[in-house]
């Protein structure tokens, strides 16, 4: 009768702890989302400002050659090609971040959240190339 009674408080015990942890999952993935939704507000502004550039590179090649540089150094063409390098990344960046988040929400394994909470940390599309490439704009610009 004892090792029943025990039987059940472990159930019990274990339940609560799933329960509570459910709830701090749940109060995580709540915090990761309005991080993901951050991110996602940035990538469409960048990618607003690069179809900006997009028409204004057009309109550029359409007025010919003038020899006008409105940056430091370069054209407009290469400014826009430039942006959407890195717009293109940081997109793809955006779409591991979208899976890794859903996953986490599946997640169950305190292993496999492990795992997810580094995948979310490393970013495989933000290459040095890329940061390179937002280095040049921010000096092309005269911010640096």
């Amino acid at each position: 009768m004892r090792s029943l009674e025990t039987k059940d408080s472990d159930a019990q015990v274990t339940t609560e702890q799933s329960e509570l942890h459910s709830e701090k999952v749940s109060e995580l993935c709540s915090l990761l989302l309005d991080v993901w939704k951050e991110m996602e507000q940035q990538v469409n502004k960048a990618a607003a400002i690069r179809d900006n550039l997009q028409a204004v590179a057009h309109l550029d090649d359409q007025r010919g050659d003038s020899g006008e540089v409105p940056f430091q150094t370069w054209p407009v063409r290469r400014f826009y090609e430039t942006t959407e390098k890195i717009v293109a990344a940081y997109s793809k960046e955006l779409s591991v971040k979208k899976c890794i988040l859903e996953d986490v929400a599946l997640g169950r394994d305190s292993k496999v959240l492990s795992f997810l909470v580094t995948a979310w940390s490393y970013d495989p599309y933000i290459d040095d190339d890329c940061n390179l490439c937002v280095e040049a704009l921010v000096t092309e610009v005269g911010f640096k």
